[in-house]
């Protein structure tokens, strides 16, 4: 594998990494010296290199920091990819190997200077083949004038900002649109020698903000400027018009926001835009018999706004409804359908959660149908989900059960039904913040179609969308007004849109959150190779898939049980370089034991991969290790049984020399289910170490486990 060069962000890394500067340390944990790694840092940002000096082929890193510490970005080499799991453990893989006497680099940016990191290589069957700890060498110490970084700090000779409107008034409102900043870098925003703004950039550097012109400022030539901590800027010069007082009442025209299609009692109905200068609005709102059931009349404003909010009345009569705006000889009319109230009902048991509870909602649904229920975490991955047929009671539980190790933030439950949808928010370790989120319609359009999109926030809230496209390039950009209800259904339309993966981004101050969708992909023709990172999963794994095929090209994913049932199908495709990564396979709680399928379509071609899922759901108590995470230097394993007998488990933890290092004393749940978390005491000596239960029937169950 030939090692590939990092962008500019890097270059003085690399550079200064040429003049070996780079060091060695070796873990006294490691097993064997198959693997060097090196660690070049300059301020907050790290290079590490592995050379396999072995004989095994590696086919995944993964890298983790002590406490009070964290990964604010990370860049791999092309072919690689890279995800961050909740635990804060960054996890690399790739299709391709790093085969003896190759090398691979992979950059780092944390939110502290100088970090030791901690390091792990595994072989494709998912073996350990060494762990260690690298120690950085400060660039800034060996080379105390080296060549400025145009990466360093927030602008870049790349960074270019601009303005909507780009002729914009005294006193008038301005968006300010940023690309190829430094990532997650505070700029300032300044009219002449006057602040206004304060912001960061998001990891990908780029950052939308909206601010003010201050009436005092003259209607003259200016100067807009963006700065960086190390006084950087980038300048744009313009001049001010005169203010509002020269808009004319004849260039603004009659126009609506977005209308939701229905509402429900007791709801507000809050309906805005724009207007000529002073004129009158008046909202008709007439019932099927061309009746008009209430009306009113509200003024614009002196810059052309209007508002209009009006309850739904409980006594109001179901069904379709005409709004009716006029102003002038202008009119514009839409239909609104009042329902009798949300047919989903979701919440969780308390808003505010503590590590190691488990989150629970309760909630009604559409009686006799299927449910659907997707839980986010706070970076908006899918950690668990379910389908639940629902009785003549519609009611229904979901849990989500944490560890004292599980991220912190704000979970999102999603309940869909047919073509309703809900979401309840649960903090846990901290109040539930707004939480905003985009989902498509569909993975793939023509470029004659319009893509929708629902997207959800906070009731009434303005966001701000950009869509950018396969050169990771902004596209087009939009505001998005959100209705009484947490959401709206936005279309985009893809005429002149060329074939590729783009993303759509909405955001809100420091908020947000994105969607990838595809214009124009096919099936391929060429030949598919799909993979697992592991061989054997338990119930509840999260599964990553990898694979590769022709480039550009879409793929159908499908998990098959034992049994030959599909369980779960999703829609995917590979990118420009021809690599495919999916993570959003989970495999059940309830999994049935034995060799379940992934099969990969893409036309009339196909590949499967086989994984196996322990342990055996038959007669008998049973256990196993379902998760490893760490937390302030310590270690904490999850171990996972089912069908207990009796209430009351006993935990072993027994030694390589088969001493018992600890025991532990537990209830089950009345199903014979049970999780309890084991936190490593300090200075356990690395080994294979076995955990055995035993119920209060003196049934036994053990598994092993690694301690590094």
């Amino acid at each position: 594998m030939k090692t590939l060069s990092f962008n500019r962000l890097f270059l003085i890394l690399l550079i200064s990494a040429s003049f070996s500067l780079g060091i060695f340390f070796s873990d006294s944990f490691a097993q064997t010296e198959l693997i060097d790694a090196k660690s070049t840092a300059f301020e907050k940002t790290t290079i590490l290199e592995f050379t396999n000096e072995g004989n095994t082929e590696i086919a995944m890193f993964r890298i983790w920091l002590g406490s009070d510490i964290d990964f604010k970005s990370f860049k791999t080499e092309e072919g690689w990819v890279g995800k961050k799991t909740p635990q804060g453990v960054i996890v690399f893989t790739s299709s391709e190997t790093i085969r003896p006497g190759e090398s691979i680099k992979f950059g780092v940016k944390t939110d502290k200077t100088k970090p030791g990191i901690n390091w792990k290589a595994l072989d494709k069957d998912d073996n350990q083949l060494k762990i260690g700890k690298v120690l950085p060498t400060d660039l800034s110490e060996q080379a105390p004038e080296p060549p400025k970084s145009e990466s360093e700090g927030g602008i870049l000779s790349s960074s270019v900002f601009r303005l909507i409107p780009e002729k914009p008034n005294v006193g008038s409102t301005i968006r300010v649109i940023g690309n190829n900043f430094g990532p997650t870098e505070e700029l300032e925003f300044f009219i002449d020698k006057q602040k206004l703004e304060t912001f960061e950039t998001d990891e990908n550097g780029k950052f939308v903000i909206t601010t003010k012109i201050p009436s005092t400022v003259s209607a003259d030539r200016v100067d807009f400027i963006i700065k960086d901590s190390t006084g950087n800027q980038k300048d744009v010069s313009l001049r001010l018009g005169e203010g509002e007082e020269v808009l004319k009442a004849e260039d603004i025209k009659l126009t609506t926001r977005e209308i939701p299609s229905s509402v429900y009692r007791g709801e507000d109905i809050k309906i805005t835009g724009t207007a000529p200068l002073g004129s009158t609005v008046t909202i008709n709102i007439k019932d099927q018999n061309d009746k008009i059931v209430t009306t009113n009349v509200v003024e614009a404003n002196q810059r052309g706004e209007w508002s209009y909010t009006k309850t739904v009345g409980m006594d109001l009569d179901l069904g379709k409804y005409v709004l009716e705006i006029i102003s002038k000889k202008d009119k514009i009319t839409k239909t609104l359908e009042i329902e009798t109230s949300k047919n989903i009902q979701v919440s969780p048991i308390r808003i505010k959660f503590t590590p190691g509870d488990t989150i629970k909602f309760n909630g009604t649904g559409i009686p006799n149908q299927q449910i659907e229920l997707i839980l986010e975490d706070p970076q908006g991955n899918e950690v668990s989900s379910n389908v639940l047929d629902l009785d003549e009671s519609g009611k229904f539980e979901f849990e989500y059960p944490t560890i004292v190790s599980t991220t912190e933030g704000t979970y999102a439950l999603f309940a869909i039904q047919g073509n309703e949808e809900t979401v309840a928010l649960a903090g846990l370790g901290q109040l539930p913040a707004e939480h905003m989120t985009i989902r498509m319609n569909k993975l793939n359009y023509d470029s004659n179609e319009n893509a929708t999109m629902r997207i959800h926030g906070p009731a009434s809230s303005t966001l701000n969308l950009i869509i950018t496209d396969p050169s990771n390039k902004e596209k087009e950009t939009d505001v998005i007004q959100l209705g009484p209800q947490g959401w709206s259904d936005y279309e985009l339309s893809l005429s002149g849109y060329s074939s590729g993966a783009y993303s759509a981004v909405v955001t809100r101050g420091g908020s947000q959150a994105s969607e990838t969708f595809t214009v124009g992909l096919q099936t391929g023709s060429g030949d598919i190779k799909i993979r697992t990172t592991k061989e054997e999963y338990k119930p509840s794994d999260p599964i990553l898939v990898l694979g590769t095929s022709n480039k550009n090209v879409l793929l159908t994913l499908m998990l098959i049980d034992p049994d030959g049932e599909q369980i779960q199908q999703r829609e995917t495709f590979t990118n420009k370089e021809g690599i495919l990564s999916e993570d959003n396979f989970r495999v059940p709680t309830n999994a049935k034991p034995g060799t379940w399928t992934v099969r990969a379509e893409s036309g009339a071609n196909y590949a499967t991969t086989e994984f196996s899922v322990n342990p055996s759901q038959e007669e008998g108590v049973t256990v196993w290790i379902a998760d490893t995470s760490h937390s302030d230097g310590n270690t904490f394993f999850t171990f996972q049984g089912v069908n207990a007998e009796g209430r009351t488990i006993v935990l072993t933890i027994i030694s390589p020399q088969e001493e018992v290092v600890d025991e532990l004393s537990f209830p089950s749940k009345e199903n014979g289910d049970f999780r309890v978390v084991w936190m490593v005491p300090p200075e356990t000596p690395s080994g294979t170490y076995k955990v055995m239960v035993e119920d209060a029937q003196k049934n036994t169950a053990e598994d092993t486990f690694e301690i590094s």
